[in-house]
């Protein structure tokens, strides 16, 4: 048992508890914000990704539209070449806006992810907007969302990662939901014209699959520039770029313009839902780690089925639902219950 000569110590002794007692509150109370913070800000980020994938959606519905107005005078590059422009001035306005200056290439980062990223944007996107000409939105985009299995999977055979037994469950449940969903594309009436052939559909089939491997590439780039501070504007102004070059180089080559004053502003005003997915997406990576945006991801495919319903009257089936249900539960899972890491 403590003794104390003199009133003064004990004093002192019981004000270091207190100052002990007040230390530790303190510092549970700071822990206690750091993690109400961050549980906030993930909340954040994941309600922009939300909002991302509702602008990705309308952009793909919308590009149906425009195939579906002008069915005889779309063509995918020029397409592209026109949005491009309205991503160009976008990113421009938003850099003066924010007061970021577009990087030069010289300075930006991780050249190698960022060419991916600019280069892997444009064929992918092309491989999308033809897929879209011969297959429904809610197919083309069901088979697009397996893409993080893609990922699973280039990361064993590049990478040499470690396989585990669960990609094959996720190979045999992913392929079932597809094929369920693609079967009933032999019952759907996918442009103004008439059924698409079977020629057709193994067309859009091939360019989903192209596209598995571009936008799979564009998800990793893209949070390589987010970590590396590049900003979005200058992602986008490069993107807008090599757009314009590669599309340029398409038409002198091949032709085939078209320049209905409807058609050309359809095209301009498309570019407006890439733009503020991107530039959602890019702030939510910002506020959120990736596995868990990547579930927000998912909603996409109940956008689709909702706004192909409504605006384009494309006919959705049990089985649509059942297939999606498959691919949605194996993906929720992985990233639920998610593989150890070295």
């Amino acid at each position: 048992m403590l003794k104390f000569n003199e009133k003064n110590d004990k004093e002192k002794f019981l004000e270091e508890i207190d100052n002990n007692k007040n230390r530790k509150l303190s510092e549970v109370s700071h822990s206690s914000t750091n993690y109400l913070a961050k549980i906030n800000n993930e909340k954040y980020g994941m309600i922009l990704a939300a909002i991302s994938v509702f602008f990705g959606a309308c952009g793909a519905i919308y590009t149906k539209i425009i195939q579906k107005s002008y069915p005889d005078d779309f063509k995918t590059v020029q397409f592209l070449f026109l949005r491009s422009f309205t991503i160009f001035f976008f990113a421009i306005f938003h850099s003066y806006i924010r007061k970021e200056k577009i990087m030069k290439l010289i300075d930006i980062p991780e050249k190698i992810w960022f060419f991916l990223r600019t280069n892997a944007n444009f064929f992918g996107v092309a491989c999308m907007t033809m897929a879209l000409w011969y297959l429904r939105a809610s197919t083309t985009i069901i088979i697009q969302n397996i893409h993080p299995l893609i990922v699973l999977l280039m990361s064993f055979f590049i990478l040499k990662e470690k396989f585990y037994p669960r990609y094959i469950y996720g190979i045999f449940f992913c392929f079932l939901g597809v094929l369920i969903t693609v079967l009933n594309e032999a019952k759907a009436k996918v442009n103004n014209k008439s059924e698409v052939t079977n020629t057709g559909r193994s067309i859009g089939l091939f360019c989903c699959c192209i596209d598995l491997f571009f936008i799979s590439s564009v998800r990793v780039a893209n949070k390589v520039m987010v970590n590396k501070k590049v900003p979005i504007s200058t992602q986008m102004f490069y993107v807008s770029i090599c757009t314009m070059i590669y599309s340029s180089i398409y038409t002198l080559i091949f032709g085939g313009l078209c320049f209905k004053v409807g058609f050309l502003l359809m095209c301009l005003l498309h570019g407006i839902f890439f733009y503020l997915s991107n530039v959602t997406m890019n702030i939510s990576l910002q506020y959120c780690p990736l596995s868990k945006i990547i579930l927000i991801q998912y909603l996409n495919i109940v956008y689709i089925f909702l706004l192909s319903f409504i605006f384009l009257r494309e006919k959705i089936f049990f089985t649509d639902l059942l297939g999606a249900l498959f691919i949605i539960g194996f993906m929720s899972y992985n990233s639920y219950y998610p593989l150890p890491t070295k």
